[in-house]
């Protein structure tokens, strides 16, 4: 990990963020819910593969039930 502040990434976080998701949430959503800046979302979502994975099936949830309706 780079120099700097330690993450406020927590792993409880991923299922989270897949609940958050699976309703709807966007990526300014998921920041406001951690009190963190969209950037960091990114961030996670690039450094924390379980995170990364949470929001795609999340938002591919979401995705499919709004193609259905």
């Amino acid at each position: 990990m780079s120099p700097g502040q330690p993450t406020k990434y927590k792993p409880e976080y991923a299922k989270q963020a897949k609940a958050l998701c699976k309703l709807g949430a966007t990526d300014a959503e998921l920041a406001d819910a951690f009190e963190v800046t969209t950037v960091t979302i990114w961030n996670w979502r690039n450094r924390h593969q379980e995170f990364f994975n949470a929001l795609k099936e999340g938002k591919d949830a979401f995705d499919s039930r709004v193609e259905r309706s």
